[in-house]
């Protein structure tokens, strides 16, 4: 049966009610609500539908109908000023079309092919200035300008072109600016008094006009426009363009700046010094902590002046991760031979954790008994075990050249281990020793020991050393090292260099440089208790004043995300130092995190679906409405069949069972390619989304040991420091995994 067979007035009857409501946020006012429904049900009756969706096929003919009226609305209003006088052009604008007229403006920009609409949004939305932006985006200054200056002229003809003779239409843009100048819509346009310096700039031409209109000497339209942005916004803009012509700029008294603007500056000030200081007590404490005792230099001098070894000592990671440097990322508890650095990001090879030494990447770690270092053979180990040579046996093994890119240590040693079980060498028991011990990657060290190290990452390196255990004990481990052999890595990445090197920060003070370990410690714990309300917890006023209620309501919260290994992440807390979320109790430092953010190489920023492991899912822009527009039955109309998988995805039923925490990432692993495949359908091809200021987003995030959760996500500001994001858990599903 068709669904045109289907419709009766009775169906029609039915989904009247979503209709209207659909309607009503379509339209300003209720009448108009009403109309627009009519006409949406008469047209179903004309002409019924050839689908089975009949709520997809009300939402497109409201949507079309919607626009056509307002496309007539502003016709009829242009043609209505047009035929005005002069003094009669400046409307008086209600709040929602004073949104209205700011989201014109924003669509615009929008729309804008790059790079001009990166380069609007970070002079006027961002608040950089063209000098700063080029310093950012790696462009020449003048570049900039170029850019800015052709992206307005796009602007200006578009808008000249979309709503008639300029004089129209930036008159009202002039009208929207002065009524934020008295503060009439803090409420209704708060959120668009950012883009008021795009008005400015695109409506130039007319504050010329209007500057020429006065009879009394009147300040010009931009500058008081200007200084209404400045107090609005409570913070630091981009440039404000002078009309042609204009020499007025040269004479003009400052505009003074707001309270809210010193303050912003003025915690930036502490934050950066916060920061500065915080990197000279780490750079000392590092310095002594990982200094090797002279003793053990003078015994293992041999190792320490050789071209391919050294003498090297490791912190424990579980107690030192978080005392890292952009060039020492994890505090110096991971080490790469190939690079001579203490360093997760530049080709870690060996760390050390929970008292173990393990490899930082594929690979393995052998025991070969005691005895000194010189004594070690390439092969074989000192006490003749048959296990530990079939060990060492997998870690000298070549890698095939046809496959060289995909293979794996823990594979050659598990082959290596059912041949010698079927031959009588080993039994079961040693067979199934031997395999888990080689991908568990781990040894205790203990003193006197040797150890060889295979580490291996298909794009970085693969490498095999041979490790002496020189000193251990609870807080660090020292050894002397010897590069056995290396092999060649295809399609090898580039070193990944440190944002901030070592000669970019001030030398320690020597009044630091008296203190203690403990007093470091101590000084340490305070800047960055310091940092973290700075940075964190001190969001700007008039954030506050329009989101902080968020924190007190169920399930909702407001809260700032650092970039992913970006600089401020070292005063954050947590796995991942600030930089990700957990939605369920607002938390950086929590167990489990859902929600991350980092930028890219051109400084864009991406809402992830969580950024560790076991955390997966999908984000989607449901475009610039309010967090409380996104509930669960919105999300197919918003955003189609994207929108629809986020609402109504379900996880593998496991019934009563309580599942172990391997075995949820088996039964969950597999349900994240089924749902990556639908995704993939629905044309979300990636995990994450790029943050736009204003947007909600719909996120469906599933943490494979802890919750299935789908949320909204608000981008409430982007600034250098990062994204400050309000949220509301829609629905969460405990998993039934062991904790």
């Amino acid at each position: 049966m068709t669904a045109q067979a289907q419709l009766t007035p009775q169906v029609l009857v039915e989904h009247r009610s979503f209709v209207l409501a659909l309607a009503r946020s379509l339209t300003r006012d209720e009448a108009s609500a009403e109309d627009l429904a009519q006409d949406a049900l008469v047209e179903a009756l004309a002409r019924p539908p050839a689908t089975s969706s009949l709520r997809g096929w009300f939402a497109t003919v409201l949507r079309t109908r919607a626009i056509d009226r307002a496309r007539v609305e502003r016709r009829r209003a242009a043609r209505e000023q047009s035929a005005a006088r002069p003094e009669a052009l400046t409307p008086e604008l209600s709040g929602a079309e004073r949104v209205e007229l700011a989201q014109r403006v924003v669509a615009a920009v929008l729309a804008l092919d790059e790079p001009y609409r990166s380069v609007v949004i970070g002079v006027y939305y961002e608040r950089l200035t063209p000098a700063r932006y080029a310093e950012r985006s790696g462009l020449a200054a003048g570049t900039v300008r170029s850019q800015l200056s052709r992206a307005l002229e796009q602007l200006r003809t578009k808008l000249d072109r979309e709503h008639g003779e300029r004089r129209v239409w930036s008159s009202g843009l002039v009208a929207l600016l002065e009524r934020e100048q008295v503060g009439v819509a803090k409420a209704g346009a708060a959120a668009w008094v950012p883009w008021a310096a795009v008005i400015v700039a695109t409506g130039a031409s007319v504050l010329i006009w209007r500057a020429s209109q006065s009879e009394r000497g009147a300040a010009p339209a931009d500058g008081a426009a200007h200084a209404a942005v400045a107090d609005a916004g409570g913070a630091r803009m981009g440039p404000t363009l002078e009309p042609q012509g204009s020499t007025e700029s040269a004479t003009r008294a400052p505009v003074a700046e707001s309270p809210a603007l010193l303050d912003a500056r003025e915690q930036r000030k502490e934050i950066d010094a916060v920061l500065e200081r915080v990197r000279q007590v780490k750079i000392v404490l590092l310095e002594r902590l990982l200094r090797v005792a002279p003793e053990h230099l003078e015994q293992f001098a041999a190792f320490a002046a050789g071209p391919r070894s050294g003498v090297v000592r490791l912190l424990e990671r579980d107690r030192f991760r978080e005392l890292d440097l952009p060039w020492m990322r994890e505090g110096g508890c991971y080490y790469s031979f190939t690079e001579g650095v203490h360093d997760f990001n530049r080709r870690p090879q060996i760390m050390f954790e929970g008292g173990r030494l393990r490899s930082a990447s594929d690979g393995g770690v052998v025991h070969l008994g005691y005895g000194p270092p010189e004594a070690v053979d390439h092969r074989t180990p000192l006490d003749g075990d048959r296990a530990a040579e079939l060990a060492c046996l997998a870690l000298w093994s070549d890698p095939a050249p046809d496959t060289a890119s995909s293979w794996r240590i823990s594979h050659e040693l598990q082959c290596l281990a059912d041949e010698a079980r079927a031959r009588g060498e080993i039994d079961l028991t040693s067979a199934t020793d031997l395999a888990r011990g080689v991908r568990s990657t781990a040894v205790r060290p203990q003193i006197g020991a040797n150890l060889l190290l295979r580490a291996r990452s298909s794009d970085e390196v693969d490498v095999l050393v041979a490790l002496h255990i020189v000193q251990v004990d609870d807080d660090s481990c020292t050894l002397a090292w010897r590069e056995l052999k290396r092999w060649p890595v295809a399609d090898e990445k580039p070193v990944r260099e440190p944002a901030v090197r070592p000669e970019q920060v001030p030398p320690p003070p020597p009044a630091l440089l008296e203190l203690s370990n403990e007093e470091l410690h101590a000084e340490w714990t305070r800047l960055r208790e310091r940092g973290f309300e700075l940075v964190y917890e001190r969001l700007p006023a008039e954030i506050e004043a329009r989101f902080g209620a968020l924190r007190n309501e169920p399930n909702c919260g407001l809260a700032r995300l650092t970039p992913y290994m970006g600089a401020w992440t070292e005063l954050g807390r947590g796995h991942l130092n600030g930089s990700a979320l957990s939605l369920l109790d607002g938390r950086h430092d929590s167990a489990d995190t859902h929600l991350g953010y980092e930028r890219d190489d051109r400084s864009y920023g991406w809402l992830k679906a969580g950024l560790n492991g076991g955390v997966w899912g999908a984000i989607v822009d449901l475009g610039a409405i309010s967090l409380d527009d996104v509930t669960v039955d919105a999300m197919p109309i918003l955003a189609g069949a994207a929108g629809e998988l986020l609402a109504n995805y379900r996880l593998p039923d496991v019934g009563a069972r309580v599942l172990s925490r391997q075995e949820a990432w088996t039964v969950f692993g597999a349900a994240r390619e089924g749902f990556k495949e639908r995704r993939n359908a629905c044309g979300l091809k990636r995990e994450d989304a790029q943050a736009h200021v204003g947007h909600s987003y719909a996120a469906r995030i599933v943490c494979t040991d802890q919750v299935d959760l789908l949320a909204a996500v608000h981008v409430v500001a982007l600034d250098d420091l990062g994204a400050i994001v309000a949220w509301r858990v829609l629905e969460a599903r405990p998993l039934p995994v062991q904790r």
